[in-house]
């Protein structure tokens, strides 16, 4: 992805105090319309010393537009790069108390437009990081909970929305009572939630009855072992249907764990018990078996067998929407020494050829992974998405835009804010399959060598061709 070196960045200093913020911040002159109060507020704010991230996300909420909203949600998403929930949660809190001090308000009106705005801040926010930001962090949850019983509140319809949203969140997961926080009754009597969708966002799925292979493994599993496990089990005895949604079960754990904290700043390099290093370790691992468990096969019209069968649990992984798994199987059919066994592919249906070469199109590096960037925008949810773009585009945007000292980069926050939004989006909703226990253990069971070895096996079952030369 291509990013631009030269970035805009604001003199706002780092974790700022909030008891020093400056009340004189904007202009304060009375413009005519309520518009030239935002443009003007807006202009202030790019070209004054601001004390305060946040308040370039209150500002620009208040302008209602496309560009502007999706400012404060790449904003909630990549705050953590230079503040904490704590010091965030301060300023929205005393935006609402006190807009004089962010905006000038000469009309009740827009002196409640302003409160409302904050409030739908404060609602995206718990809504896309509530777990993350206040589960845990007790004296947080409680200073939320106390904001949302104060007397003001109680003419914002949109407060009703966040207290609903808290309950909804809240139930089951912390064993907290939430007093004090009366909801709004409708004129039908009801809480409704506006704009929110009260349905179960997990995919329906119908649960298949166990196969005989689930039977096997139940009865036999926990006295075999994973050495035992490859002797007796091949590729082919498997159905790809199954072996696809233990993959994406198996994926989606791994992906759930990933924090924002764990991509900003290209943490995980630093850290080998990231989630994002486990992703990319389960990638080469799984993308190694592929390539080792090819290799290893000695007579051909077998080998070319699993070869269509790894393309078909690439065509399965697709069609339920594991991109990340499908990668895997991809990378290991790309390898080198696979794609120099021409007798094998020589002997594969050209039915399979075709979905090898539909997919590996799809992913390909060309503009950009354009394809499937398009494709996952596109596809319903629930999607596992391929992490390696993210961690290429994390990667690009750090390297290309250094931090200056005392400094925010806006737009590397709306850069970085984007990704994070892409990634929590996909984690909403979880795959609903059934686990199988021998599927499992399978998986677990996986072998792989290194590509040296990979290599020399490949050169093995399939020797180069030498050329002879008559004299």
């Amino acid at each position: 992805m291509a990013v631009e070196n030269s970035m805009s960045q604001m003199s706002l200093p780092i974790n700022p105090n909030p008891h020093l913020l400056n009340s004189n911040s904007f202009i304060k002159d009375t413009p005519r319309s309520r518009t030239e109060i935002l443009e003007n507020a807006i202009k202030t704010l790019f070209v004054s010393n601001f004390r305060s991230l946040k308040e370039r996300a209150l500002i620009t909420e208040t302008k209602k537009n496309e560009d502007s909203d999706n400012f404060v949600d790449c904003f909630i998403a990549a705050f953590r790069m230079y503040s904490e929930p704590s010091a965030i949660f301060f300023y929205i809190r005393n935006a609402f108390f006190d807009p004089a001090s962010y905006i000038s308000c000469p009309t009740e009106e827009d002196f409640l437009k302003f409160r409302d705005s904050i409030l739908r801040i404060l609602y995206n926010w718990i809504r896309l990081y509530f777990y993350r930001d206040f589960k845990g962090k007790k004296p947080l949850f409680f200073e939320l909970v106390d904001f949302l019983s104060t007397h003001e509140l109680k003419d914002f319809s949109i407060a009703n929305e966040v207290k609903l949203l808290i309950i909804r969140s809240h139930k089951n997961k912390f064993r907290i009572t939430i007093k004090n926080i009366p909801l709004i009754k409708s004129s039908s009597g009801r809480n409704s939630i506006r704009g929110m969708n009260t349905r179960s966002q997990e995919a329906d799925s119908p649960l298949r009855k166990p196969n005989l292979m689930d039977s096997f493994s139940l009865q036999n599993i926990s006295s075999m072992s994973s050495s035992s496990i490859r002797s007796r089990v091949r590729l082919e005895d498997l159905s790809m249907t199954d072996l696809a949604e233990q993959m994406t079960l198996e994926e989606y754990k791994y992906f759930a764990a990933v924090k924002s904290t764990d991509l900003i700043g290209l943490s995980w390099r630093k850290d080998s018990q990231s989630p994002v290093t486990t992703m990319i370790n389960q990638f080469n691992l799984v993308s190694f078996w592929v390539a080792s468990d090819l290799v290893f096969i000695q007579n051909i019209e077998d080998r070319t067998n699993c070869l269509k069968k790894f393309i078909n649990l690439a065509k399965k992984l697709h069609m339920i929407g594991n991109y990340s798994s499908m990668m895997q199987i991809l990378a290991g059919l790309n390898n080198v020494a696979i794609q120099r066994l021409q007798k094998t592919w020589a002997g594969l249906n050209p039915k399979y050829k075709l979905i090898f070469d539909e997919l590996d199109e799809l992913m390909e590096t060309k503009h950009n992974f354009k394809r499937y960037r398009e494709a996952i925008q596109k596809r319903p949810l629930p999607i596992l998405p391929y992490f390696g773009i993210y961690t290429r585009d994390l990667t690009f945007i750090e390297e290309g835009n250094i931090d200056q000292p005392n400094k925010v980069n806006l737009e590397k926050i709306q850069l970085v804010g984007n990704i994070l939004l892409e990634i929590n989006r996909c984690q909403q909703v979880k795959f609903n399959f059934t686990n199988r226990t021998f599927m499992e253990q399978f998986l677990k069971s996986k072998r792989n060598f290194t590509d040296e070895t990979i290599y020399n096996q490949s050169l093995i079952i399939e020797p180069k061709e030498t050329l002879q030369v008559n004299i």
